[in-house]
């Protein structure tokens, strides 16, 4: 019974010291997903503002082929 108790107890111990370090490596864990979260909205901020950006290019993009097709239709030689 002794034995028993003496194993019991050291048992425990290296519980305790296990669950220690999964408690250090569980806060590292979240300091890094609370990180890559911010990266995340941050990425979605540019993404969206390059988003917006091209929005209104192609349009104006797409006057200037026009234009230029035009052009082109009515006989323009180009640069010289």
């Amino acid at each position: 019974m002794a034995k028993a108790q003496t194993d019991c107890e050291e048992m425990l111990v290296v519980i305790v010291q296990e669950k220690r370090v999964v408690d250090e490596q569980q806060k590292t864990v979240n300091a890094e997903t609370e990180k890559i979260g911010k990266e995340e909205a941050d990425t979605k901020v540019i993404a969206d503002e390059a988003q917006a950006d091209l929005d209104k290019a192609i349009p104006a993009l797409e006057a200037a082929q026009k234009a230029l097709e035009l052009l082109n239709k009515k006989g323009y030689p180009g640069p010289v």
